[in-house]
């Protein structure tokens, strides 16, 4: 990637880092302030949370990064106030929702304690939602310093508002109440940021674009609806099959360990950003070089995780989580096999050419793959076969991708994968795990002669 193209996304990376490393914490913590029952509620709440994002709101934040860049300053004013507005209502629908049919939710899964806990939480769902738009805004509108300043500090607000209230022995619905209302003075002070930046003074003309703008977002909804079936229907057998516990340990095994994010997510919105403005200017023939040398910065920290994680994963995760997850090694190891794909992020190209269908296409195969999967690995290997079928499913979701992109951009495959580079990083990583499981298989072995 070009400096200037390093520099924002490393401005992103250090946000990303102190963001993506509170929200672990908490989980750190949380296994130790919770029993696996109640954990295993707290999962549910999120996985039903999660659901009801996708279903109303995925696709409008995204439409940030394609319009922006292209509006005139006026224009943007009108754009960020009907952005603004359409969120708050998908925000109050979503909120009355997980609201209303607590109860029922509580009763499908049988799980009694989840009813109170989601009456609770539905008062953060609105303001998650409705201020979902405002950190696109800061890094469409090239503030990536001022975005990652605000999302740091969302995200310590949260962890000290959740933790420190169920350390003082606050049941964890109060506790969501709590965060709720951090969470909306948060949004007061997003919304004044956003009318001092978009130089938001009238109403008038707010909703001119509206049309524009469903008419892109549509397809990123209905792929996020997709992805929302594919990506939660692992979740949501295992809460109506498993008790809380073991959707504690499934939870758990299945982690998203932030060391690799933080790397590929900041890189990705400034992709984004960039790869629209090459488009838009008639530019497309400079994307590859740039997106071959992302993957290539991305694979040199990514892939060393990858193997070092899988290594040490006996020791690390019941140090991390305590021995009481000892069981969820097997399926973090698992969970790990379609790691590999996240130093290409294929999801950016589509994005920033405008054509949004390819997500929904490739979003809808996934499912497919994922159902067919799961139908089949599932019954006969529990917990490891529903995250196995998941892993498989990505990689048929990343060969469609590949399959779309090369076809609409008329470019070889080495301009998506630079291979031997690749081949040179996981041989050599490779090689450095087998040592270390060696080495920690024999410092094991040392210390327990020396015990006897």
């Amino acid at each position: 990637m070009p400096a200037s193209l390093t520099g924002k996304a490393l401005a992103l990376s250090f946000g990303s880092v102190l963001q993506k490393s509170s929200t672990f914490i908490v989980i750190i913590l949380l296994v130790r302030l919770l029993d696996k029952e109640m954990y295993g509620t707290y999962q549910q709440v999120l996985y039903v949370a999660g659901i009801v994002y996708g279903l109303f709101a995925s696709g409008l934040a995204a439409s940030v990064y394609y319009f922006v860049p292209r509006l005139s300053d006026a224009q943007r004013g009108r754009f960020a106030l009907q952005t603004v507005l359409i969120m708050a209502t998908l925000g109050a629908v979503a909120a009355a929702t997980v609201y209303g049919f607590g109860a029922q939710i509580a009763q499908l899964i049988k799980n009694p304690a989840l009813e109170p806990a989601l009456g609770y939480y539905a008062a953060y769902v609105f303001f998650w939602i409705a201020s979902d738009f405002f950190l696109p805004l800061l890094n469409a509108s090239g503030r990536y310093v001022s975005s990652m300043l605000f999302a740091v500090t969302e995200s310590l607000t949260n962890a000290v508002f959740l933790v420190v209230p169920l350390f003082h022995g606050v049941d964890l619905p109060h506790a969501f109440l709590l965060l709720a209302g951090i969470a909306g003075l948060r949004y007061t002070i997003y919304l004044a940021v956003t009318v001092r930046l978009s130089k938001i003074r009238s109403v008038a003309g707010c909703l001119d674009t509206v049309g524009e703008q469903f008419r892109y977002s549509m397809p990123l909804t209905v792929s996020g609806w997709t992805d929302l079936v594919g990506g939660y229907l692992d979740k949501v057998v295992v809460s109506l099959v498993y008790s809380p516990a073991v959707v504690a340990i499934y939870a758990i095994g299945t982690i998203k360990i932030p060391l690799w994010e933080v790397v590929s997510k900041p890189i990705n919105i400034v992709l984004r950003v960039r790869f629209a403005e090459l488009i838009g200017a008639g530019r497309a023939a400079e994307i590859p070089p740039i997106w071959n040398e992302a993957v290539r910065k991305q694979s040199i920290v990514i892939l060393p995780i990858i193997f070092l994680l899988g290594a040490t994963a006996d020791h690390l995760i019941p140090l991390l989580f305590t021995n009481a997850y000892a069981e969820s090694i097997s399926v973090f190891r698992i969970s790990l096999l379609d790691k590999p794909l996240m130093i290409m992020s294929f999801s950016v190209l589509p994005l920033s050419m405008g054509r949004p269908d390819f997500l929904m296409k490739g979003s809808i195969l996934f499912v497919i793959a994922n159902i067919v999967f799961m139908t089949i690995l599932a019954p006969t290997l529990g917990l490891y076969g529903l995250v196995s079928a998941l892993v498989a499913a990505q990689y048929v979701h990343y060969a469609f991708y590949v399959y779309m992109i090369r076809r609409h951009l008329q470019i070889p495959p080495s301009a998506l994968f630079p291979v031997p580079i690749l081949l040179r990083i996981a041989a050599s990583n490779g090689v450095a795990a087998v040592a270390a499981y060696v080495l920690g298989l024999l410092g094991y072995a040392i210390g327990a002669l020396a015990m006897t």
